[in-house]
């Protein structure tokens, strides 16, 4: 028998499911003669069967790439574009841009590598460096040249940057991509697939991502959105936020809301670093002067972003604390590479907590679209292949088995790339799914 790769697959998945491949089609009996039992696609498939619902999805930018959300290498070009012409847009004001172009000095060279994280790093060190005041230090200044900069510019700066990346990351944002078709259908599609492997009863899917993006949220609620005949399996997102006016984030919520779903899916979502739709409040017992741009800390309390005038409104009524940040909701996200350091505050400690307790606890974890660049997600990830009996699963069609190796060392539990962009994995994931339909109905029928 000549046994067919993986690219030569999605043909042959049609075939077998009766679609037209050339004019031939393949009965689901043929496939079972012509399967792939070397194939990383097959074995994944058979493994989250096995594993019940001891595992876990990992998402990276790439999980995002296939609706049109720009790349940090796309946001990179988008913003030196509006250096170079010194123009205003995307909540970066002209000031900001006079400050990059003397930081930047070769963003009119094609050749230039720097990415919006590494930006805000260098910003963040520049800020970090003048804000000390220890009395028993010299004061630090900064300047770009000859050209002092006040830190007070450099905050701005790094504020309009996380608003230009929150807007990059918007559901409207495929506009600025030449990738994806603004639509979500394929995630949507990936959770009934995913939800297929669970339980009959009290299923669950754990989903972590290091997106800001919304992305995951609108195929949540593409979902809810079918007729109520149609929803088979029923899954409900999970995201740590409460159903009260101004929807606030409670890490306790997870386990409860996930629990009380009994005859649904409970799709738990954490997200790493934040997303554009985060904001915080002040906690109304908190001490200090009365000022209204409250840093955020500890002691802050996520909320979903909301309309500026029910924020103000719930200031008036004292439902919100007065100590609030200046302007508009401030977006918690945290994008740069200093990530490691900043999980250590609260949400994040707690977010990746979760992560790192889950990966002790499951047996296969499946990471889409990224190739590992976070430290602290490279190292839990390495302790979850160095124990026995655990498998990853990479899909990305840029990823190499050698990147892996590199990030992971040689491990059994590493399994090859899945070198294909999500969209199409999911089609031929749910093709290669629909194959084994007529047999998990046989087996319930037992």
């Amino acid at each position: 028998m000549v046994r067919t790769g993986y690219a030569e697959a999605p043909a042959l998945l049609r075939r077998c499911c009766g679609l037209s491949c050339h004019g031939q089609t393949v009965n689901p009996e043929e496939w079972r003669e012509l399967a792939m039992p070397d194939s990383t696609l097959v074995n994944l498939h058979h493994s989250l069967r096995q594993a019940r619902e001891r595992w876990a999805v990992f998402l990276g930018a790439g999980a995002s790439y296939d609706y049109g959300i720009p790349t940090m290498v796309e946001m990179a070009d988008i913003l030196r574009g509006l250096i170079r012409t010194s123009k205003p847009d995307h909540e970066v004001s002209k000031s900001t841009l006079g400050l990059l172009r003397k930081l930047c000095p070769g963003q009119d060279s094609t050749t230039a590598t720097w990415n919006i994280e590494e930006l805000l790093t260098r910003l963040y060190e520049l800020l970090h460096a003048t804000a000390s005041r220890h009395s028993g230090f010299a004061p630090v200044t900064a300047a770009v040249g000859q050209s002092a900069v006040p830190p007070e510019a450099i905050a701005r700066a790094s504020d309009e940057l996380i608003a230009f990346m929150a807007k990059m990351c918007k559901l409207s944002s495929h506009e600025y991509t030449d990738h994806g078709e603004g639509q979500v259908g394929y995630l949507a599609d990936f959770f009934l697939a995913m939800a297929s492997f669970g339980r009959p009863a009290n299923r669950l899917i754990r989903v972590f991502s290091t997106n800001i993006d919304l992305c995951v949220e609108a195929a949540m609620v593409r979902l809810s959105q079918r007729a109520r005949a149609d929803r088979r399996p029923d899954l409900i997102l999970v995201d740590g936020f409460d159903s009260s006016m101004l929807p606030t984030l409670d890490m306790a919520s997870y386990r409860r809301q996930a629990a009380s779903f009994r005859d649904r899916c409970a799709v738990c979502y954490w997200k790493l670093h934040g997303s554009i739709d985060w904001t915080y409040s002040q906690a109304i017992d908190s001490g200090g002067p009365a000022t209204r741009d409250a840093a955020y800390s500890d002691q802050s309390i996520i909320v979903r972003r909301t309309d500026d005038g029910l924020w103000e409104s719930l200031v008036r009524s004292g439902a919100l604390s007065g100590h609030q940040p200046t302007g508009k909701q401030r977006i918690v996200i945290f994008p740069t590479p200093a990530k490691y350091l900043e999980t250590y505050t609260s949400p994040y400690m707690d977010m990746f907590e979760a992560f790192r307790r889950t990966l002790e606890e499951i047996e296969l974890l499946v990471c889409v679209g990224t190739s590992f660049p976070d430290q602290h997600i490279r190292s839990a990830i390495r302790s979850f292949v160095e124990r026995d009996n655990t498998l990853l699963f990479v899909i990305d069609p840029h990823v190499k088995d050698n990147t892996l190796k590199a990030c992971f060392g040689p491990s059994r539990s590493v399994q090859p790339v899945i070198a294909v962009g999500f969209s199409e994995f999911v089609e031929e994931f749910r093709l290669l799914d629909a194959l084994g339909e007529p047999h998990r109905k046989e087996e319930g029928a037992h």
